[in-house]
């Protein structure tokens, strides 16, 4: 039942990023800087193009934690990874979005604001991202202390499609 828990509010934390992202981009596309639209800057194409991937991926690791549950196949470290993922990439992404409104992203009679603190206090409940690493770790990399430190402090990025087929590795061996 936590799990599941779980899982329904990495949903939730995607849906608003993802509400936040369509906004930022909007905001881009319409608001004029230097005589043309902010959005066909570069730099704030990489911000959007960032927010939708960062998006997708929480969406991915969501919906194959949702389909393993439904399947009723063990899900508990799908779902960590999931929350673990979303909790890091959704607020970052709703930061980015403020960003990309620059001031008026940050003040609170503009909805960004009210997605954001709905974002980060999801991210705070059942489960924060060090606790979901440490559940992960000895999966991945077996039981000892030091292997889980490495995960946990790991410099390499983790993609989604990554994770997921670790996992798959791992059931099949």
């Amino acid at each position: 039942m936590l799990d599941l828990a779980t899982a329904l509010i990495c949903a939730q934390m995607v849906g608003a990023t993802r509400k936040d992202a369509e906004m930022a981009i909007e905001y881009a596309k319409n608001r004029v800087a230097f005589g043309r639209p902010i959005g066909s800057f570069q730099s704030i194409q990489h911000l959007c193009a960032d927010m939708i991937v960062w998006v997708d991926g929480g969406q991915l690791l969501t919906y194959e934690a949702l389909w393993r549950m439904d399947q009723s196949l063990p899900a508990s470290i799908e779902v960590s990874q999931a929350k673990a993922f979303c909790n890091d990439k959704c607020v970052a992404a709703c930061r980015t979005s403020q960003t990309i409104h620059g001031g008026m992203g940050f003040m609170m009679e503009f909805d960004l604001h009210l997605w954001y603190r709905r974002v980060t206090a999801w991210s705070m409940r059942l489960g924060t991202i060090f606790r979901t690493s440490v559940k992960n770790c000895p999966r991945i990399t077996g039981p000892t202390r030091s292997r889980a430190a490495r995960c946990i402090h790991t410099s390499t990025p983790i993609t989604p499609l990554a994770i997921i087929s670790t996992n798959r590795r791992l059931s099949d061996a």
